[in-house]
């Protein structure tokens, strides 16, 4: 083919000109004709295997036309132009970065190796061939050469997220979780609110029984991004592993400033108040998670606790019974509460019978006025409770009140 002339050159340099802005503006399929333009004028290889020393344009031509076909996914139709590309400019580092870019996009992890490792031998200054010579080497599991290449990498880029968040992968490979964890805690000092770097070091402080630190990471996080929905699953989970009611409470407020209506962090609170024995404030709670959820028979369990813990029996039992009711027989909540309704009618009865013994008067009104001595002497009893009572008043047995005449 004759050689382009001074107006062709021109004419080349328009057209690739003319095809970059096309791209920049997201125009690719436009931008490829006029790129294309230029490379039908590409001479063939040489069969000698002499390299050609070509104008410049049309390696631009090659290296632009190869970055919209990778922009457009067409990773493997970009290979071929980008070997065309280096073999006309043997020692131009992009163009090996932009090689091994579609051969990694192509699962062609040697290939992509060898053209990376060009690529920092040409421009030993750019971290990023480093970073992609890291992210290759764990995707074949050599961990240890992932570490060097990362802190080979950090000594050019010292604050890069993308290449301690891989040392920090690669040091979790090894199990270096001391390490791993600070890596990740370098992360969160350049960037506090980078999720995926707080969420696995608070993944690591629970594996390392470490919940209040984990805790006091991920609520901060949780103030900070209300919305994010996997940082508050972690900190319920973290609730339950922690068991400390004045970090209960801590948390169950924090979270209520971001919603006064989140209903796990009301139960939370109260919860955290009634372990701390503040049980007028986990009532009041209670009370109004009722209000929002009437037919949540849990509600009802959670204040016969306190009702009892209050020592106030007929409130307990009518709690409990309320519970039964409204859950689905054979449930686990339900049998349950069935027990605990057997236990306070035991503790009422123990405690009835022995005021009875002692006080015939007593006795005699339980016989003759059940319902309303009970009542006055706060007693609450289930049917079976009163069924025990019953027969207990009408029995002759030793320990048990005579029957009246």
């Amino acid at each position: 083919m004759a050689e382009c002339t001074d107006e062709e050159l021109d004419y080349f340099e328009e057209c690739v000109a003319r095809g970059s802005t096309l791209g920049d503006s997201g125009k690719l399929t436009e931008a490829i004709a006029c790129f294309d333009i230029v490379l039908a004028r590409l001479p063939r290889r040489s069969k000698s295997g002499k390299v050609l020393y070509l104008p410049g344009v049309f390696v631009d031509a090659l290296m632009r036309k190869s970055f919209c076909l990778i922009e457009q996914m067409c990773n493997a139709e970009a290979i071929p132009l980008l070997e065309r590309a280096r073999e006309l400019d043997p020692t131009n580092p992009r163009i090996y970065a932009e090689l091994g870019y579609a051969q990694l996009a192509c699962e062609q992890w040697e290939s992509a190796r060898i053209s990376y490792q060009k690529a920092a031998f040409y421009d030993p200054l750019d971290p990023h061939n480093l970073r992609a010579l890291a992210h290759l080497a764990i995707l074949q599991e050599d961990y240890h050469e992932a570490r060097r290449l990362a802190h080979k990498e950090l000594k050019l880029a010292n604050n890069s997220i993308e290449t301690l968040r891989q040392l920090a992968y690669a040091e979790f490979m090894l199990g270096n979780v001391n390490t791993t964890i600070t890596c990740l805690r370098r992360i969160l000092r350049i960037d506090m609110d980078d999720t995926a770097a707080t969420l696995q070091l608070v993944k690591l402080l629970r594996q390392q029984d470490k919940p209040k630190l984990a805790v006091k990471l991920v609520l901060a996080y949780a103030l900070r991004h209300p919305a994010d929905d996997e940082a508050r699953t972690i900190l319920k989970e973290l609730e339950l592993q922690l068991d400390d009611p004045k970090e209960m409470v801590k948390i169950g407020k924090a979270l209520l400033s971001i919603n006064p209506d989140d209903y796990e962090a009301l139960d939370l609170l109260s919860w955290g108040y009634f372990r701390q024995g503040k049980l007028a404030l986990a009532m009041d709670i209670m009370l109004r998670l009722v209000e929002i959820s009437p037919d949540l028979a849990s509600n009802y369990f959670k204040i016969a606790l306190l009702q009892q813990a209050q020592r106030n029996a007929s409130a307990a039992m009518a709690a409990l019974q309320r519970c039964v009711n409204l859950e689905a027989p054979g449930s686990e909540l339900a049998e349950v509460a069935q027990e605990a309704i057997k236990i306070l009618d035991q503790r009422q009865l123990e405690s009835l019978f022995e005021l009875m013994g002692n006080d015939d008067n007593l006795r005699d009104a339980c016989y003759l006025e059940p319902e309303k001595t009970l009542l006055l002497y706060g007693y609450a009893l289930s049917p079976m409770g009163w069924e025990i009572l019953h027969n207990a008043l009408h029995s002759n047995d030793k320990g048990m009140p005579r029957r009246m005449n």
